[in-house]
């Protein structure tokens, strides 16, 4: 009952927007035709009868639902022996994954975190919700074994820790307001439809003597104002004690009602009060919908009338005026409500001309694209990079599929520049989805993907000053969130943590990589045994290159994967401002491409030839955005090269070029003692036919 109800709570928030904008517009759009305002209910009733809706960056609807799912998702598959609620986490597992997930809607007031801390498949989740008016947290742990869907009670009726299940649901007080709530709506809608049966059957029984007097017209002694009874016949009944000069209008009144179809439009409409009774907006919109019904028939009566007719037509509805206070269930009736309202409008009665009619429709139009889609959701995805980690890059606990072909990630909390990459889990089609790419705070980064799709985002290793662990967030739009699989799903597949995707374990492989962290860290010259194949082992790669003069504004970052595919950008900021660029010049390139023919020359030394090199933009291209005058340059480091050389750690300098020693920040500090560091600590890249260098960065060790 209480996921029922939410869900009925949060589809009356989102339709409360739009009532208030009709209300609004009902002000404005005085001169325009009164059928406009019923166009404008008639949404307000698509918005409560629909409920899912599309995303629209033009909506103005808040997507966050206010009052969240994991407030009061239970299931009554199994029940404790004390008779309790079966709690049932929110989001579905696989396994030992977790999850951190924070939406941020415009206005919803909505965030979930959920953090699960799996031991061979289980999963225990702490979901924090900030819901309208609840303020409260709810701890929900959940035991999912291999098929996702998580069992959130065991057989003997406790939850995970011994806490019985009576006990975990005396404490989620938002569950226990939304099934309280859900009780009282339920009655509040029983007494509305008990309500309309009583006064239907009334009704009926009132003109239960009416006599036939022609076609679908009747009369009788009971009857005190003309109405419509019937739904697929609709039958007009008079008083008999009507005025026979007065007739005519009261017909051509009532018979505009059944053309227009309103005694189905009244019916609908009190239904939809009736579900919605507990929002005062839905009394005020059905009430303005009676007026505008009576308004909009008037209005098609009077429209071929002249003065004269215009003052016999309001005397027949002054006449037949009714001192109902409130209308619920009744037919449409002549002199229903708003009658001193109706009268004015008669006098001052003026046919719309054919520009005002067309701006009302055209308003129409902006109020359904507006306020009938939701704005889209902005997911907050998160990565977690271990202070002592060693992988090029860490991804997020969360799995994303995109909804369209194209996905737009945006640097979020803690995310400065760095390198990002997808890594599909479930994808059917051959893309490079493994090629890193260059973001920066406050800039998009759009990339092609496969629709429905399953992806994690990784982030290339960062260090924080503090020495923890460094989060950081992405956001994107337009996507799916689940969270990940399990830890074994992980082993299998190379989708962990970091970025060991080869055979065997890290421990196992030979890995310089970890030749050049001892290096560092132990101040040894520790060199590794020779490598064998092509390329070192996959669990170096892939490998952040950096070229740069020492200047932080200029470089050109590089990220190499082991087939010898790369993706990287070349910046360059100046200070030079002008007329709609006032935070400078930025020369830049984003570039891609591939190094073939690739061989080992020596234990630590490899040759290869650079086959392709593409770039997003061409030379001199420029650009305005946010403010920055951007220039397409060209990639620095890169461009007139065939042969490079590729260094792994252990090389011994003396092998070395000088004139790609050169290019190396670090190269004084780490040669402090030259007698005992003879060899190169980190992965290199030489352009031999201009001389130029690369070396391996990270980002938090600059004097690498």
């Amino acid at each position: 009952m209480g996921g029922v109800f939410s869900k009925v709570l949060n589809m009356s928030i989102a339709a409360s927007w739009l009532i208030l904008a009709v209300i609004a517009l009902r002000l404005l759009l005085r001169k325009a035709p009164k059928w406009i305002r019923c166009i404008l209910w008639g949404i307000v009733a698509i918005r409560l009868i629909c409920p899912v809706s599309f995303e629209s960056t033009f909506s103005l609807v808040p997507n966050a639902e206010d009052i969240t799912s994991a407030m009061v998702r239970f299931s009554g598959e199994s029940v404790a022996a004390d008779g309790g609620p079966t709690i049932v986490s929110p989001i579905e597992t696989d396994g030992g994954a977790s999850m951190d997930v924070r939406s941020d809607g415009m206005g919803g007031g909505a965030s979930m975190d959920v953090r699960s801390d799996g031991i061979g498949g289980g999963a225990s989740t702490d979901v924090r919700s900030d819901g309208i008016g609840s303020g409260a947290s709810m701890d929900v742990r959940s035991d999912g074994i291999g098929g996702g869907v998580p069992a959130a009670v065991r057989p003997d009726g406790t939850v995970p820790g011994g806490n019985s299940l009576a006990a975990e649901s005396r404490a989620n007080l938002p569950y226990l307001w939304m099934e309280t709530g859900g009780i009282f709506w339920m009655i509040g809608l029983g007494c509305l439809l008990g309500y309309a049966l009583v006064g239907y059957l009334r009704l009926r029984g009132s003109v239960s003597e009416a006599i036939l007097l022609r076609d679908n017209i009747w009369i009788g002694d009971r009857v005190a104002s003309p109405f419509i009874l019937g739904m697929f016949r609709p039958r007009i009944y008079l008083s008999s004690s009507a005025e026979e000069s007065q007739m005519g209008y009261m017909l051509a009144h009532e018979q505009a009602h059944i053309r227009r179809g309103d005694h189905w439009w009244k019916l609908l409409g009190y239904l939809l009060l009736a579900v919605y009774w507990f929002n005062p907006l839905s009394w005020v919109a059905y009430i303005l919908l009676s007026r505008d019904m009576e308004l909009a028939c008037d209005e098609k009566v009077i429209r071929g009338l002249d003065e004269a007719e215009k003052k016999s037509y309001l005397f027949a509805l002054l006449n037949c005026s009714t001192q109902r206070r409130m209308v619920l269930a009744c037919p449409p009736a002549f002199g229903e409500v708003g009658v001193k309202q109706r009268v004015n409008a008669v006098l001052d009665y003026k046919k719309p001309g054919f520009w005002v009619v067309l701006v009302s429709v055209f308003v129409c139009l902006i109020v359904a694209v507006c306020f009938l889609t939701t704005s889209p959701k902005t997911w907050q995805i998160k990565v977690t990079i271990p202070a002592e980690g060693t992988e090029s890059f860490y991804y997020s606990d969360e799995e994303i599929s995109p909804k369209g072909n194209t996905l737009t990630l945006y640097a979020g909390e803690g995310m400065g520049d760095g390198m990002i990459v997808l890594l599909p889990v479930e994808a059917s089609q051959e893309n490079a989805y493994g090629e890193p790419t260059y973001i920066t705070p406050g800039m998009p980064v759009k990339l092609d993907v496969e629709k429905g799709a399953w992806y994690k985002i990784g982030v290339n290793r960062m260090r924080d000053p503090s020495g923890e662990d460094k989060v950081v967030y992405l956001s994107v739009e337009n996507v799916e969130v689940r969270i990940a699989a399990g830890a074994e799903t992980e082993a299998e597949t190379g989708a962990g943590t970091g970025t060991d995707v080869g055979t065997g374990t890290r421990a196992e492989a030979d890995s310089a990589n970890d030749a050049y962290i001892a290096l560092r860290e132990d101040g040894q010259d520790i060199v590794p045994e020779p490598l064998e194949g092509a390329m070192p082992p996959a669990s170096v790669f892939p490998i952040e290159f950096l070229f740069a003069s020492g200047a932080s504004s200029s470089g050109t970052e590089l990220v190499l994967n082991q087939d010898g595919s790369f993706a990287g950008r070349h910046f360059d900021h100046e200070n030079a401002t002008g007329d709609g660029y006032s935070k400078g010049t930025c020369y830049l390139c984003d570039f891609s491409g591939r190094f073939e023919d690739i061989r080992q020359i020596t234990p630590y030394i490899y040759s290869m030839t650079l086959a392709e090199l593409d770039t997003e933009k061409e030379e001199g291209e420029e650009w305005i955005e946010d403010d920055v005058l951007y220039i397409a340059a060209r990639p620095y480091g890169l461009e007139d090269g065939e042969e490079f050389l590729f260094y792994a750690p252990g090389v011994p300098l003396e092998e070395i070029p000088e004139e790609f020693l050169s290019w190396w920040m670090g190269r004084g500090s780490y040669q402090e003692d030259a007698g005992s560091r003879q060899t190169l600590p980190c992965y290199g890249l030489f352009n031999i036919a201009t001389g130029e260098g690369f070396f391996q960065y990270e980002r938090d060790r600059a004097e690498w």
